[in-house]
């Protein structure tokens, strides 16, 4: 058999072969197409809850460093604000690491440290952020609502004027308590329509000094607010901005620009 009569035969053979299995082949009803596509749909939204998941663990050290209370006054730090009563002062310690202290103005004037650092005590400003374990109010064994939390505050709580468009109320978060205890700081998560967080932090600065360690650059920017106080914004994967306010220290964290930090900052009453 030639190259030409062979290909006429294998032509020929093609097509009565596609043509009976096209005629033995059956269209996809409605109801199986539908039930394919559930599947597919199913799929797509664990793989998003995955990753939402993912970005909420990857928060968590950011929120935890927010909430990190303690007097680490070891040496002297660099005063960036002093505003009667309250004072602002900053440390940074390396690896981008920088813990802001704020407080009454009586600690300003200490020129050496209150109390000596235990041994390695300064790695642990670091290592141990991921143990400070924030209790969330809608844990089970603790449903509080933000409304009960805020009459156990010993502060004045203010609420933002402004939120950022597709951010809703998440959770409200304190340190562990028991069930009756006052609260001195808080952390209020706010979840957007995409997964991302936005936290903010309350810490009653009143009864003394407290720190906050924070993972983010150690570059940072101060500015002052509309109402006249002076605030510190760092920017990282996390933006932060941190200032007082009726002797609480309030910060932001959020994945967002530096406007939004600073539009949100200005809208309290």
């Amino acid at each position: 058999m030639n190259n030409e009569k062979y290909d006429d035969w294998f032509n020929e053979v093609f097509d009565e072969a596609f043509e009976r299995a096209a005629s033995h082949s059956s269209t996809p009803d409605h109801d199986t197409k539908r039930e394919s596509w559930l599947q597919v749909k199913q799929q797509l939204e664990s793989k998003s809850r995955r990753k939402q998941r993912r970005r909420r663990f990857q928060m968590a050290g950011i929120i935890a460093a927010s909430m990190a209370i303690g007097a680490i006054l070891f040496s002297p730090p660099t005063i960036t604000q002093a505003v009667s009563p309250i004072y602002q002062q900053i440390k940074e310690w390396g690896d981008g690491i920088v813990t802001i202290i704020s407080g009454k103005d009586d600690s300003v004037t200490d020129t050496v440290p209150k109390t000596s650092p235990p041994p390695g005590r300064s790695g642990e400003i670091y290592e141990n952020l991921g143990e400070e374990v924030l209790w969330s109010s809608s844990a089970e064994d603790n449903n509080l609502t933000l409304e009960e939390v805020k009459s156990r505050l010993t502060f004045t709580y203010s609420d933002f004027e402004y939120i950022p468009q597709g951010y809703k109320f998440h959770d409200v978060l304190v340190a562990p308590i028991n069930e009756e205890a006052s609260i001195n700081d808080i952390a209020i998560q706010y979840v957007s329509e995409s997964g991302k967080i936005l936290n903010i932090s309350y810490i009653n600065i009143i009864n003394g000094p407290v720190s906050v360690s924070t993972l983010s650059s150690p570059s940072s920017e101060s500015f002052q607010l509309n109402s006249g106080t002076e605030a510190l914004y760092t920017k990282g994967i996390a933006s932060s901005i941190q200032f007082t306010h009726n002797g609480v220290m309030i910060r932001i964290v959020g994945e967002m620009s530096k406007e939004e930090l600073l539009r949100m900052a200005n809208s309290l009453p």
